[in-house]
């Protein structure tokens, strides 16, 4: 709980990505938990991929985008464990409700 605490932190996020890296590297993250862990931590994740503000050039948006995403790459597996996180960054170009699909259909 103390490196997903990490994420939300300012300035923390480099150090926990880099601790989780490892965890998931060495697999001390179960298989059971890691099922659980990669959906919840695409959403903090996401979540800190969107924010635009920054106050320091070491924590700029550019910066914080190529850490998140590059490490999204190398902890999902599959594309099970990557969809939540495309889903997230896509789901403004998805239309919603069942009328504006069929709209699309026909």
């Amino acid at each position: 709980y103390d490196l997903l605490r990490a994420v939300l932190e300012k300035g923390q996020l480099r150090n926990a990505i880099l601790k989780l890296q490892e965890a998931v590297e060495t697999r001390r993250i179960s298989e059971e938990h890691r099922v659980l862990l990669v959906p919840v931590l695409s959403r903090l994740l996401f979540g800190r991929l969107s924010v635009r503000e920054s106050r320091s050039g070491k924590d700029s948006p550019a910066a914080r985008r190529a850490a998140i995403i590059s490490f999204i790459s190398l902890v999902c597996e599959d594309d099970s464990e990557l969809f939540p996180f495309i889903y997230l960054m896509t789901r403004s170009f998805v239309p919603r409700g069942k009328w504006q699909l069929k709209e699309i259909e026909s």
